[in-house]
């Protein structure tokens, strides 16, 4: 919000004793018009100056006129240097969704071009000193029930920004993670088709929160932009960020779309949300939806996968023998995983190996109900950790992507817990 106070006419000395509030409500009544273009809203600025008539006549009963004239004089260079930094962000603002725009691309589903709304994100980056481009589209598109569903396999086309307009081109995944992690397939396209994407670099400075971000993607068919803020990282390494509410299913496709900083580079990718996540149990809010429209939005959760797993999934590409991803779990590093492996589940045993705890690790969620087990619980002398893995599967309906929980595990001993971090 911007205030302006149009000093044109200069003080008057026979104004030397009145209160501040009411010389400022005449400044105020002075040019509606002006105000109205620029949506100017003094209203909460008078109403904090009238509440307290007593101590503003204090503050300025005492004023010289030219003691008020300096006063009010400073609070209009004061606003007109806020009014210059508000449109300087929105010249910032609009410059980054520009770009965003370009860096989405539309997933066509194979089976029915029409029915879906899906979103994807171009970006670039260097590999041994070689610029290189991707896409990233989220990878629960491509489970059996999506793919069953209509949405898309291993080779899809994309519907992509160029200069000459929308144009739709071939795009394969290349490289899988898993739907439990950073949930993000990667995607090649055709070196000739290269030159007509709009690649956003991939950011390489540390996240700090709050941060400013911008994203643009495809909710419902229609393209949506959205501004908001990162406000944290989950015990698995996804980001947090409190995004605008919307009811369930309002932003249906929006899975995919590039998370962009105010440097114009991919923070990340949007990969979910939580409706209303104030609520404890996300089953138990999809039924009060189907019962109850809520009167009062308030702000949802969203997961994005950070720029660094994108990295990694370039790096997993090239390097499929890698294992980039740790398993940490009460300051320890537990183990290594592929890129498309997963926490399938999670066992806390004593030093008998009989089991205390254990969790199935459900999709994208952190290690922390793990991470308080551990702390209230001293007699666990062993982590054990199994390990599923994301991988393609082919049946009379095509390629999928498929889950399989528990293909391996790791048993990690623990020290005594008054010597543990």
């Amino acid at each position: 919000m911007a205030l302006v106070f149009p000093l044109t006419n200069r003080y008057n000395t026979s104004m030397k004793h009145t209160p501040l509030c009411i010389l400022l409500v005449g400044l105020l009544v002075a040019g509606p018009s002006a105000y109205a273009q620029k949506k100017v809203n003094y209203q909460s600025l008078i109403k904090s100056i009238v509440e307290t008539p007593a101590r503003t006549a204090q503050l300025t009963k005492n004023l010289t006129d030219r003691q008020l004239s300096t006063l009010l004089t400073k609070m209009e260079q004061q606003n007109a240097a806020l009014e210059r930094q508000i449109a300087a962000q929105q010249k910032l603002q609009a410059n980054v969704l520009s770009q965003s725009r370009a860096s989405v691309f539309r997933v066509i589903p194979s089976k029915n071009p029409t029915q879906h709304s899906l979103s994807g994100s171009l970006f670039k980056t260097t590999y041994q000193g070689q610029e290189e481009i991707y896409g990233a589209v989220p990878m629960h598109i491509l489970r059996d029930a999506a793919v069953e569903a209509g949405m898309i396999s291993y080779k899809f086309t994309a519907a992509v920004q160029t200069p000459q307009g929308i144009q739709a081109i071939p795009a394969w995944v290349v490289q899988l993670s898993s739907s439990t992690t950073g949930d993000l397939a990667l995607v090649k396209f055709r070196k000739e088709d290269e030159p007509l994407l709009s690649a956003l670099p991939l950011s390489t400075q540390a996240n700090t929160f709050p941060q400013q971000v911008y994203s643009v993607g495809y909710a419902r068919s229609i393209l949506t932009e959205q501004a908001f803020q990162l406000v944290g990282t989950t015990s698995g390494g996804i980001l947090t960020a409190q995004i605008p509410a919307a009811y369930h299913g309002e932003r249906a496709g929006y899975c995919g779309s590039p998370i962009v900083n105010e440097q114009s580079q991919l923070a990340g990718v949007h990969i979910g949300s939580e409706y209303l996540s104030e609520q404890n149990s996300v089953d138990e809010l999809r039924n009060a939806f189907r019962l109850h429209r809520p009167k009062v939005k308030k702000g949802d959760v969203g997961y994005v996968a950070p720029a660094s797993f994108l990295q990694e999934l370039v790096n997993a590409y090239h390097k499929p023998s890698s294992k980039p991803l740790a398993v940490r779990l009460g300051g320890y590093e537990i183990t290594h995983l592929s890129i498309n492996e997963y926490v399938s589940e999670i066992e806390l045993l004593d030093k008998d190996l009989k089991q205390l705890w254990h969790k199935q690790i459900d999709y994208k969620v952190s290690y922390s109900a793990a991470e308080v087990a551990l702390r209230f619980q001293p007699q666990v002398a062993y982590v054990r950790v199994h390990i599923g893995r994301s991988h393609w599967v082919k049946n009379e309906k095509g390629w999928y992507v498929e889950n399989t929980p528990n293909m391996s595990s790791v048993l990690y001993p623990l020290p005594p817990a008054a010597l543990r971090k």
